[in-house]
């Protein structure tokens, strides 16, 4: 993990710049695999999905919903298993990050 300096948003100029930690790609899916928040329905109580996405997410067996050409499937995610992600190689676009 790389240390960056950025300046705190929202704060006065004169505030010394707070040092933020920049996460690698491998960190990244790392934790990506370890909290589950995205998926438990926490924060999210859906996931938004491309048209292009449907057939191989349908294969998977995903509970996909339409409405009005929009597709979406609801959190919590039934691919979450034990906290981790079943089908993490082929997860949607907006699992992704």
């Amino acid at each position: 993990m790389t240390d960056v300096t950025r300046p705190a948003t929202g704060s006065p100029s004169s505030s010394p710049p707070r040092t933020l930690p920049v996460v690698s790609n491998e960190t990244s899916q790392s934790l990506c695999q370890s909290c589950a928040l995205c998926c438990d329905g926490t924060l999210f109580g859906k996931v938004p999905l491309e048209l292009a996405e449907l057939p191989p997410l349908r294969e998977l067996a995903f509970d996909i919903m339409e409405v009005l050409e929009q597709a979406h499937f609801p959190q919590p995610c039934a691919k979450l298993v034990e906290s981790r992600c079943s089908v993490y190689a082929a997860r949607p676009k907006n699992c992704r990050g």
